[in-house]
C-alpha cells in the first residue's frame, strides 16, 4: 500500500474532507467553507459544473497527487512561526497584521487559502553531519488536514550528496505519505533553493539513493544566478536531474532585463519538457530595524510583483511561485502593517492565474514610500486590479499637511481599459517639507459610485531613513471616523486618552510613538510596563506586590508548554538559549517590586529603576528592557464602536520631536488613524536651509542594485517635474531634522558596529569626542559607512591629522563620488578632541575643537545603497586601535551645534 493510500485507509474522514475541499475550491465558493471565515473579499464565479469534474478527478488520483492542479505556491520560513506574531513589533517596523489564534498553524493555513495560496515549501536548512534544521513538517501537515492545502520541502544550504539523500529519505519516510504532502504522480515533490550549489553528478547521487529507498523525486529547482548572467548552457547540464525550474526573485541583476530572463526561462522549460514556475516577488526588504541588512529595494511599488506576474503568465504555466510568504527579514507577501493591500492583490492574482473571469467591484491599490528625505521627488502609484466592472475609473488625490490643509493636488487620472492598469503621480517635495508629514487622500469614482479615504501618512526625515518601506494599501482597507487623541508625560509615565466613534466595531487601538507601537488602549487599572528579556538556561520574571502579569509570550512556545509557563504572578522559561526572546505586559504601581532571574542570578527592580538605568537592567547572563508592547496580537479585542479609553505606560522621557498617533483596526479588517501630534514640541518654527532636490529615490538603480530595463517611474523622463539634482533653499519642519547621539564612554575603536541605518545622508552635522592613541605611521579608519550608500567617513592619517570624507557609490561604478578635507595640524595623542564634519549640500567643512580646518565644494548628488557602519579599523581587537571614542552625534541640521539630543525619529 502506497503512503497516501495508507493515510487514506487509516484516516478516511480526512481523505473525504480533502476531496470535498478540492471540489469546493474548484467551485470557487470560499464562503461555503467555515475555515475561510475571513474579512477578505474574494468573490468567485458560480460554476457548478466544475463540481462533477472535481469529484471525478479526486476519485481517480491519490489525495496527494498535485500533477493535474493549477497551483500557487509560496516559499515559507518556519523560523517565523505564526505564534510569534506578537513579538514582531520589537524586530520589524512592518510587522504582520493578524492574530495568532487558538491554533496558530491552522490559522496560517486558513489565511493562505483565503488569499489564493495552495501550498507552502518550507525552508529546511542542512547541517553537515547532523539533522536538517526545521525538517519536521508533521505539525504543518496536521494543520492542513481536511483541506487541499499542501506543505512540501525546500532544501537550503549544502552538505554532501549522501548526507542530503539520507536526510531526504528520513523526512519522506516520516511524512511523505501524508495526504497533504505534494506528489507528482508517484514522485515526491521537493524544492531546491540552493540547487546550483550541487553538481549534476551530486544530484544524480541524491536522486538515485532516494529512488532506491522508495522515494523518487519530482525536483523543482531554483535557478537564480544572483549577479551572474543567466546562461542556458549552465542549465543544460542539469536538464536530466530536474522536473521544473523557478527563479527565487529574478532580480535581473545578471545583465539582462527581468522580462527577458523570464521569457528565456519559460522557453528553456518548454524546449526541455519541464515545469516552469514564474515568481512573484515584492522586492528586498532589508530588515532595517532587525539590523540584518540596511538596504531596502522595493522597486516601484507594486510593479516588482506585477511585471513578473504578467510576463510569467504569458507561457500559461501550471504553477506560480510567491517569494515569500513570511520572511520578514527579506521579503513577505503575508499582509502586514504597511502592506494590508496584499489582501486584495494576492487573491486577484491567484484568481487571474487560474484563468477565471474577473469578479467583484472596482478595487484600487496605492503604493508610496513611508519615509523619504526632503526634496526627493514623491511617487504615488495606483493599481486597478481586475474586477467585473468594465466602466471607466477616475482617481483624484490630495496631500494634506499636519493641520489638514491641502498642500498639493494630484490631478484626476482615468485608468486605461486593460486589466492590471496603473497610473502614477510625481510630486516635487522641496516646498512641502515645511510639514513633517503629509496625509494622502484619494477619491475613486466609478459608475457605481464614489469612495474616498485617507491613507496612512508618510514622513519627511533627515539625515537618515529609519523606516522607508513601501506602503501598499487598498482604498477598501481604509475608514475615516471621528476620533481624538491627547498625550502627556509625568513621573516616568506616558498617559494618553483616545475617543473614537466608528460605524463598525474597533478591534484594537494602538498608540504609536514615531515608528514604534507603545501599547494598546485596553481596560488596564495600573500603568503598563512592557518588557522584553533574554538569558540562559532558566529565566524568570516574578511580579511582586503592586504588580501583575497581563500577558507573556516566548519564541516558539505557548503558555503551558514544557519549558514555558506564565500566570499573573510569574513568567518562567527553562532551556532558554540566549537568542530567544521573552516578552510580557505587566500592570504595576511605580514602587512595585519585580524580580528578574537568569541562570541563578537575580535582580529586584521597580518600574522607576528600569527607567533610571536607561530602559534596561543587565545581569551576567541576560538582560531585561523596555520594549514596544509585544503582546499586542494576543490581547482581547476592544469590540466596541464608540468609547473613551485611557492608557498609561512606563516610558522614557519623550523628545521634543516625538510624533504620536493611534492606528485603529476594525473587526471587518479595515483600518483608520488619528491625527499625528507632537505634544512635547517647544519649537515649531521651520528651519530655513539648503536641501537637495532630486528625482533619485530608493527605486533608482545604483551599483549592485541596478536592474536592467527597470526605471524608477512609469512616466517618461522628459515629463518628470524634476529631471536632475540641484540645491534649493527651503523651509523644513524642525520635526523632520532627526538628531541622534550614541554614547560610548571611551570605547576602544576595534570595529564595533553602529545601528544599521542611523547614518546620515544629504545635509548633516557629524560631531564626536575622540582621544587618539600614539600614531604608528599608518592611516586608520575612525568611522566608515561600508556598502555603497552615500555618507561621511573619518580617518586618522599617518601623520596624526584627521580627514573628513563624504562619498557614495562603489569604486569604478558610474556616479561614484568622494569629497575629502583634512585638518591643518595633527591631533594630540591622548588628548580628547572635538571633531565636527558638516555637509550643507554646497560644501564639506571640517572643524577640530571648534576651529575650521578646511572646506571643499560639494556638488548635488544622491546615492542609496547598503550601509554597514563601523568604528575603527581593528579586527577582533588584535590590531592596534585608533583610540577612544566618547560619543557620536548625527543631526539633519548642518547648523546644529548642541551636544544634546533634541529630536529623534527612531525608538
Amino acid at each position: 500500500m502506497t503512503g497516501s493510500k495508507k493515510y487514506a485507509a487509516e484516516n478516511g474522514s480526512c481523505f473525504v474532507a480533502s476531496i470535498l475541499f478540492n471540489m469546493l475550491n474548484q467551485l470557487n465558493m470560499p464562503n461555503m467553507l467555515n475555515q475561510l471565515n475571513t474579512p477578505i473579499r474574494l468573490t468567485r464565479p458560480n460554476t457548478l459544473w466544475l463540481t462533477g469534474i472535481a469529484a471525478l478527478l479526486a476519485l481517480t488520483v491519490s489525495a496527494a497527487d498535485v500533477s493535474g492542479r493549477k497551483m500557487v505556491w509560496a516559499h515559507y520560513v518556519p523560523w517565523f512561526t505564526p505564534d510569534l506574531v506578537s513579538q514582531m513589533p520589537d524586530r520589524y517596523y512592518d510587522f504582520p497584521q493578524h492574530d495568532a489564534g487558538a491554533d496558530p498553524l491552522r490559522e496560517e493555513v486558513r489565511r493562505a487559502i483565503a488569499l489564493g495560496v495552495d501550498g507552502f515549501f518550507n525552508d529546511m536548512v542542512a547541517h553537515a553531519g547532523s539533522t536538517t534544521a526545521f525538517w519536521d513538517l508533521r505539525p504543518f501537515l496536521k494543520a492542513a488536514e481536511g483541506t487541499d492545502f499542501h506543505f512540501g520541502i525546500c532544501l537550503d544550504v549544502k552538505t554532501d550528496a549522501m548526507q542530503q539523500a539520507k536526510e531526504l529519505v528520513r523526512m519522506l519516510s516520516t511524512y511523505g505519505g501524508h495526504p497533504n504532502y505534494p506528489r507528482w504522480g508517484e514522485k515526491y515533490v521537493v524544492n531546491a533553493y540552493t540547487f546550483f550549489a550541487w553538481t549534476p553528478d551530486e544530484w544524480h547521487t541524491i536522486r538515485d539513493t532516494c529512488s532506491k529507498a522508495g522515494f523518487p523525486l519530482h525536483l523543482i529547482a531554483n535557478v537564480e544566478t544572483g549577479f551572474s548572467r543567466h546562461s542556458d548552457k549552465k542549465l543544460d547540464a542539469y536538464a536530466g536531474v530536474l522536473e521544473g525550474i523557478y527563479h527565487f526573485s529574478i532580480m535581473g541583476m545578471g545583465g539582462g532585463s527581468v522580462v527577458s530572463d523570464i521569457r528565456s526561462a519559460a522557453a528553456w522549460s518548454a524546449a526541455h519538457g519541464k515545469l516552469f514556475l514564474p515568481c512573484v516577488w515584492p522586492g528586498y526588504y532589508g530588515a532595517w530595524l532587525n539590523g540584518r541588512n540596511s538596504f531596502y529595494q522595493p522597486i516601484r511599488g507594486f510593479d516588482t510583483m506585477l511585471d513578473r506576474y504578467l510576463t510569467g503568465r504569458e507561457s500559461h504555466p501550471q504553477w506560480l511561485h510567491l517569494t515569500t510568504w513570511n520572511d520578514h527579514d527579506e521579503t513577505t507577501l503575508q499582509p502586514h502593517r504597511l502592506a494590508t493591500g496584499f489582501r486584495s492583490l494576492l487573491p486577484a492574482m491567484s484568481h487571474s492565474f487560474r484563468g477565471l473571469p474577473p469578479v467583484g467591484e472596482t478595487d484600487v491599490l496605492f503604493a508610496y514610500f513611508r519615509e523619504t528625505l526632503p526634496g526627493t521627488l514623491l511617487r504615488f502609484e495606483a493599481l486597478r486590479i481586475p474586477s467585473a466592472e468594465k466602466g471607466p475609473c477616475r482617481v483624484t488625490g490630495w496631500l494634506r499637511d499636519a493641520f489638514g490643509t491641502v498642500v498639493a493636488e494630484l490631478p484626476a487620472k482615468v485608468f486605461p481599459p486593460e486589466e492590471w492598469a496603473r497610473v502614477e503621480w510625481l510630486v516635487p517635495s522641496a516646498s512641502l517639507c515645511v510639514s513633517d508629514h503629509l496625509v494622502p487622500t484619494f477619491e475613486v469614482k466609478t459608475e457605481r459610485g464614489t469612495r474616498r479615504a485617507e491613507l496612512p501618512p508618510f514622513f519627511f526625515v533627515s539625515p537618515y531613513l529609519a523606516n522607508p518601506e513601501t506602503v501598499r494599501v487598498s482604498i477598501r482597507d481604509r475608514r475615516n471616523f471621528t476620533n481624538t487623541l491627547s498625550v502627556a508625560y509625568a513621573n516616568g509615565i506616558l498617559s494618553s486618552t483616545c475617543f473614537f466613534s466608528s460605524p463598525v466595531a474597533v478591534k484594537r487601538a494602538i498608540l504609536y510613538r514615531n515608528e514604534r507601537p507603545v501599547t494598546c488602549f485596553a481596560h488596564d487599572t495600573n500603568a503598563v510596563l512592557t518588557l522584553a528579556w533574554n538569558g540562559q538556561h532558566e529565566v524568570s520574571l516574578l511580579a511582586g506586590r503592586g504588580s501583575r502579569v497581563n500577558y507573556a509570550v516566548k519564541s516558539f512556545e505557548r503558555n503551558g508548554a514544557r519549558d514555558f509557563s506564565w500566570n499573573a504572578q510569574e513568567v518562567r522559561s527553562f532551556r532558554t538559549p540566549g537568542w530567544m526572546r521573552l516578552t510580557a505586559r505587566v500592570e504595576a504601581l511605580p514602587d512595585a517590586e519585580l524580580t528578574f532571574r537568569s541562570a541563578g542570578e537575580e535582580r529586584i527592580f521597580t518600574p522607576r529603576d528600569i527607567l533610571e538605568t536607561g530602559g534596561e537592567i543587565k545581569l551576567k547572563s541576560g538582560r531585561i528592557y523596555l520594549s514596544p508592547d509585544c503582546t499586542l496580537r494576543d490581547l482581547p479585542p476592544l469590540g466596541t464602536r464608540e468609547g473613551t479609553f485611557r492608557l498609561r505606560a512606563y516610558a522614557r522621557e519623550p523628545d521634543a520631536g516625538d510624533a504620536f498617533w493611534v492606528e485603529f483596526e476594525c473587526e471587518d479588517g479595515t483600518f483608520a488613524k488619528s491625527r499625528v501630534i507632537h505634544p512635547f514640541a517647544h519649537d515649531t518654527i521651520p528651519v530655513e536651509m539648503d536641501i537637495l532636490e532630486t528625482p533619485v529615490t530608493l527605486d533608482t538603480q545604483s551599483c549592485a542594485s541596478g536592474v536592467p530595463g527597470e526605471s524608477a517611474f512609469l512616466t517618461p523622463q522628459k515629463e518628470w517635474p524634476i529631471s536632475s539634482n540641484r540645491v534649493v533653499r527651503t523651509r523644513v519642519s524642525p520635526f523632520v531634522l532627526r538628531t541622534v547621539r550614541e554614547s560610548f564612554e571611551g570605547t576602544p575603536m576595534n570595529r564595533p558596529k553602529l545601528p544599521v541605518r542611523r547614518y546620515p545622508m544629504g545635509p548633516f552635522a557629524l560631531t564626536c569626542a575622540f582621544t587618539p592613541n600614539s600614531f604608528d605611521g599608518n592611516d586608520h579608519d575612525l568611522l566608515t559607512p561600508g556598502g555603497w550608500n552615500e555618507g561621511p567617513s573619518l580617518r586618522i592619517l599617518a601623520d596624526g591629522r584627521v580627514e573628513g570624507i563624504f562619498s557614495g557609490g562603489a569604486k569604478n561604478q558610474t556616479g561614484a563620488f568622494r569629497y575629502a578635507v583634512a585638518s591643518k595640524v595633527p591631533l594630540r595623542p591622548h588628548v580628547k578632541s572635538r571633531l565636527r564634519l558638516v555637509n550643507d549640500c554646497r560644501s564639506l567643512r571640517l572643524y577640530v575643537d571648534g576651529i575650521l580646518q578646511g572646506e571643499t565644494p560639494v556638488f548635488p548628488v544622491r546615492i542609496y545603497g547598503n550601509c554597514s557602519p563601523t568604528l575603527g579599523d581593528g579586527v577582533n581587537g588584535e590590531t592596534p586601535t585608533v583610540g577612544l571614542l566618547h560619543d557620536l552625534l548625527f543631526s539633519g541640521n548642518p547648523l546644529f551645534f548642541s551636544d544634546k539630543t533634541t529630536s529623534s525619529g527612531s525608538h
